[in-house]
């Protein structure tokens, strides 16, 4: 007792929706249908807000992007002018010998040798800490790079959920839904994933 057609084409849940799909409309069951008219329209709203979501986390990225630049540029540049000053200093008390013990007091040769020092030292530290920094800045734009990333995965899954928002007829026929394992069939406010039969023209 029951009919089966001879010629029956399968639609479902396109294949390129990433994410869950809602319905927000259906054709009814054992509607005639012309090719190309609509079976199921999916609701927009996620997509719609996942987007939004993903081009304002770009614009974030780009932010931190340029600010992580200019911050990393201008310590870079008072390290090297503190390793250049310190570098200055330290050729002036080469240049400047105070080991003369006839002319110079102990004190005045014990003070250059510790200016020298204390100008190596200086100079030392600023090439250090310019290595760390320079270290720290890319692991900050790697981080940034993996944010931006994420953003991008999030507006290709928006766009190609919102190119899959409705399943149209392949050809003319009669529309027979698939009833699920409750044995209801598809409707208004149901959730659907991509590849799922919803019937068959």
């Amino acid at each position: 007792g029951t009919l089966k057609p001879v010629k029956a084409t399968p639609v479902g849940v396109p294949q390129n929706a990433t994410s869950p799909m809602k319905v927000s409309w259906i054709a009814d069951d054992g509607t005639l249908l012309r090719k190309g008219e609509v079976i199921v329209r999916f609701d927009e709203t996620e997509f719609v807000d996942l987007l939004l979501r993903g081009r304002e986390d770009h614009s974030t990225a780009t932010n931190k992007f340029e600010k992580a630049d200019a911050e990393s540029s201008a310590t870079r540049t008072n390290l090297r002018r503190d390793a250049r000053l310190a570098q200055s200093e330290l050729e002036a008390g080469q240049r400047f010998k105070f080991d003369d013990a006839e002319i110079f007091s102990r004190y005045a040769r014990i003070e250059a040798e510790v200016d020298q020092n204390l100008a190596s030292s200086r100079k030392r530290h600023a090439e250090e800490v310019l290595g760390v920094r320079d270290k720290l800045a890319r692991v900050e734009r790697d981080i940034i790079s993996i944010e931006d990333r994420r953003a991008g995965i999030k507006i290709k899954q928006a766009e190609e959920g919102l190119q899959a928002l409705q399943v149209s007829a392949p050809h003319d026929g009669i529309l027979v839904l698939v009833r699920n394992w409750r044995g209801d069939l598809p409707r208004v406010g149901h959730t659907m994933w991509r590849g799922q039969p919803i019937g068959e023209v």
